[in-house]
């Protein structure tokens, strides 16, 4: 009768662990794992990962903020491909000349509110969430973009209809024409630079001598101010028409090879950087962050040497509709970015208690 009793005893104990152990975080993860998701059980799946989730929060709104990124965390340089004018004129029932000039109205909006800085997106170290919830007042300016290039005109754009693209040029002679007395311009706050071939001649010969004359203003204005203030402020507004990445780098190449055949350079001294300062974007940065609205995801033959190890942020809205709100988002996403240039960067160990947050920080 003893015998019966113990071994009843033992094989109630048994069950007891054998469902403590099946009931484990460990054991459903692994129930996850064979059973697959059709038998798994999901309301048993969902308290396990809140759980795990929750911890994994606490560490990372602990970390962030500890962390203190550098200004440097806006881009310096960010590249436009405004795309959607024609849809946007299309939803509106409007001519595309009208999407057009929407669009040049909002290039104008931005490039303002770049010079006056004054627009404050996400600080250092800040997370989208914190910002978006308050839980920290830091906050940066436009002041850290120093440089922003639009794709006006590709070279691909010749295959539209003669009618669309002779609108374009007109619009592009009407903003050159006013931006000349820009107080921005005039005070030297923006230096305007056009990549592409201009030359074309199948360019407006009026089109290219307003263009012409805003570079060569804004140039005197902004050369002028940076003798005279030491801390000055100067956004470079890079305008690419009748531009083309492959065109840029043919173009380049051909250089490099005449330079070759000239004997100014050595045949075995070909690298990225004779190629690079023989490009037409040879007196800017590469950028650091290329957006591109209208819903597309490719870049269009824009910035191609240059877009190497630039973030890329595709937005649904259409160009005309790409207000500062949208401005905003696409900065706070570059700030989330981890950038590393192919290379790795030092990790933090944190061990973490509970209840006092990390205790302990080593390399990795």
């Amino acid at each position: 009768m003893m015998f019966h009793l113990l071994i009843l005893l033992i094989l109630c104990m048994t069950a007891t662990l054998i469902t403590s152990f099946t009931n484990s975080p460990s054991m459903v993860r692994a129930q996850k794992l064979l059973l697959g998701e059709d038998q798994y059980d999901t309301r048993t799946a969902r308290c396990d990962n809140s759980t795990i989730l929750s911890t994994h929060d606490k560490k990372q709104t602990s970390t962030a903020k500890r962390s203190h990124k550098a200004p440097e965390d806006i881009p310096h340089h960010i590249a436009f491909i405004c795309d959607g004018n024609s849809r946007w004129a299309e939803l509106n029932s409007l001519p595309k000349s009208i999407g057009h000039t929407k669009g040049s109205a909002r290039v104008i909006d931005l490039i303002s509110s770049l010079t006056q800085r004054d627009v404050a997106v996400a600080g250092p170290g800040q997370r989208r969430r914190e910002f978006e919830v308050g839980q920290s007042q830091v906050a940066d300016h436009y002041r850290h973009i120093q440089y922003c290039t639009f794709f006006v005109f590709s070279t691909e754009n010749w295959l539209r209809q003669k009618s669309e693209t002779d609108s374009i040029f007109k619009l592009i002679e009407k903003v050159a024409i006013r931006y000349q007395d820009h107080d921005a311009v005039q005070n030297g706050r923006i230096r305007i630079e056009v990549i592409g071939d201009i030359n074309d001649d199948r360019i407006p010969e009026a089109t290219r001598n307003e263009l012409n004359k805003l570079q060569s203003c804004s140039r005197v204005a902004a050369e002028e101010r940076r003798v005279y203030e030491a801390h000055h402020d100067i956004l470079t507004v890079c305008l690419a028409i009748n531009y083309g990445g492959r065109a840029d780098i043919l173009q380049a190449a051909a250089a490099l090879a005449e330079s070759i055949v000239a004997g100014e350079v050595a045949s075995d001294c070909i690298n990225e950087k004779e190629i690079s300062k023989r490009l037409l974007t040879s007196n800017i940065p590469d950028p650091d962050l290329i957006i591109r609205t209208g819903g597309e995801k490719r870049l269009s033959n824009f910035l191609l040497w240059n877009a190497a190890y630039a973030e890329i942020y595709f937005s649904d809205i259409l160009w005309p509709d790409f207000d500062e709100k949208a401005m905003k988002d696409a900065i706070i996403w570059y700030q989330n970015r981890d950038r590393r240039f192919g290379g790795r960067k030092e990790k933090q160990s944190i061990h973490y208690n509970e209840v006092s947050g990390p205790i302990n920080q080593s390399p990795v």
